[in-house]
């Protein structure tokens, strides 16, 4: 081609930066570096795991004198304070 590196990032909108970061990518990784990644979504600090929300739910089914007069928050926490045995919270009262 008879553009520049310069004209051709300014022909086709690529921030110089981008073009910088392509240029390691493929240097440090080949071809597949250059490859679109799918974004990956980190699990914020304060997210319930999917374990854990269906021992909660599991806690309320099976208590639910305890759900049916206490807030949402109130009945995890009275959840969280159950022995923990075995590996598994004791949710069962009979």
């Amino acid at each position: 081609s008879n553009l520049s590196i310069s004209e051709a990032l300014a022909k086709f909108d690529v921030p110089r930066s981008t073009y910088y970061r392509w240029k390691r990518k493929l240097k440090s990784q080949g071809i597949k570096g250059l490859v679109d990644n799918k974004p990956y979504r980190a699990r914020t600090w304060n997210q319930l795991l999917s374990s854990q929300v269906d021992k909660i739910l599991e806690y309320a089914t099976f208590n639910p004198e305890r759900s049916a007069f206490i807030s949402p928050i109130e009945s995890i926490l009275a959840y969280l304070k159950q022995p923990f045995t075995g590996g598994y919270w004791q949710c069962y009262t009979g």
